[in-house]
């Protein structure tokens, strides 16, 4: 009887450790997906520690250099004199280079923040575009399943009408050989699940293996698509482009300026114990000023002066570059949105409606006994790929629209429709 109970006990124990989920699924709404990116990004939250760096290069930029003291001590080998020294000096610039250094210092700063906030951007657009293609494929796989069954129904009345002697073997054949493709099509979505799976994990910063879900589905967009409104601020790698021209800019000022080398401003004074006869041992005491003033007359810092000139001729360039970039990425993603606006208009608005027209006529004549099944299969099996047609065409609006956000300065806004 004991052994009975603990043969039970042992039963129910690995029954409910059976029960335990492996590993609990996290849900995100695409937004909150976005936000958990922004703040658990591996690779964002290093690139944030350039901007520590470059606080700590503001923080030592135009600073003085520390004063220098100096002292000597001298004594006469054949008798008691001796004379000792003891001085301070401090170095100072002739031109404005600690200020120009301090300027050029904040300049990066500001390049870093810039570039910290273009790092965000890209992951923000990369979060959205993996989420829509996320629920792009979960739409997919739900139609390739109906899709699958409608096949499978179609090869077992084929089957049932080649026994009978009523049609052709082929015809079971041809939709066991359709029903095959899709089973490959869904394996091949389900891969692709798997892979954007792992890619939403890293972009999101999920290092516990947790499955990463997306709520929600595609929307359907707004007739007519949405407009550009006036650019209401530069994209960050244009910000941080323009700070690196202007700490460019200031570099070329700095290295003119270090022609000019800092000179040397010190105080000293010295004890002198002369012998001076025949008054004896005489001390003398003097306080004087030293000044240095090096002379630019072999290096004139001409080498470094022609580089930071390029530099900041190269800088110029890049940013203006940057900004055709920028334009040119604006009108290839709106270009994009409003083709992807068009074909699914197009699929939506025309084709799918005749495709389920047609499948309620057939169901009718069906329904009658004035049409086979095949034919009511047939149309239904058109208007499920007008449906994949439309789901990929909502996918590519959607990631059009996430592009154009993500590569424009401009807000968009939905217009009224006329």
């Amino acid at each position: 009887m004991m052994k009975v109970c603990l043969f039970r006990i042992l039963l129910l124990g690995c029954l409910l450790m059976r029960a335990q989920p492996t590993a609990a699924a996290a849900s995100f709404t695409p937004e909150d997906a976005v936000v958990h990116a922004l703040q658990h990004n591996a690779d964002l939250a290093a690139a944030r520690f350039a901007v520590a760096e470059a606080r700590g290069r503001l923080h030592q930029a135009g600073r003085l250099p520390n004063p220098e003291m100096e002292t000597a001590l001298r004594h006469h080998v054949n008798g008691d004199e001796r004379a000792g020294e003891f001085g301070l000096t401090q170095r100072f610039p002739l031109t404005a280079r600690l200020r120009l250094a301090r300027r050029i210092s904040q300049q990066e700063l500001a390049a870093a923040e810039a570039e910290v906030t273009d790092a965000g951007r890209i992951l923000a657009g990369s979060v959205r575009s993996c989420v829509t293609q996320s629920l792009t494929l979960t739409a997919l796989q739900e139609l390739r399943r109906q899709q699958h069954s409608n096949s499978v129904q179609l090869a077992s009345i084929a089957r049932r009408t080649a026994a009978a002697g009523e049609g052709s073997e082929a015809d079971a054949m041809q939709f066991d050989l359709e029903a095959g493709q899709l089973e490959l099509r869904l394996a091949k979505l389900d891969t692709e699940a798997q892979v954007l799976q792992s890619q939403l994990q890293l972009l999101l910063g999920v290092t516990n293996g947790m499955p990463v879900g997306i709520s929600g589905t595609l929307a359907d967009p707004p007739s007519p698509p949405p407009r550009l409104d006036p650019p209401i601020a530069k994209r960050p790698d244009q910000t941080a482009a323009a700070a690196r021209t202007a700490a460019a800019r200031e570099s070329a000022r700095l290295a003119r300026a270090g022609k000019w080398e800092d000179v040397g401003l010190g105080l000293f004074g010295e004890i002198d114990r002369n012998e001076d006869a025949p008054n004896g041992i005489q001390t003398d005491q003097r306080v004087g000023i030293r000044l240095s003033i090096p002379l630019p007359l072999w290096n004139r810092n001409r080498g470094r002066i022609e580089e930071a000139n390029a530099t900041a001729s190269r800088a110029a360039r890049e940013s203006a570059a940057l900004d055709q970039r920028v334009r040119s990425e604006v009108i290839i993603a709106d270009a994009a949105m409003r083709g992807a606006h068009a074909r699914l208009r197009g699929i939506a608005d025309t084709l799918l409606p005749k495709a389920r027209q047609m499948e309620a006529l057939f169901e009718q004549a069906h329904t009658r006994g004035q049409g086979p099944l095949t034919d009511l299969l047939r149309a239904r099996e058109r208007r499920l790929e007008l449906e994949s047609a439309r789901i990929e065409a909502l996918s590519e609006y959607h990631l059009a629209v996430i592009q154009l956000q993500t590569a424009s300065p401009y807000r968009l806004s939905s217009p009224t429709a006329p």
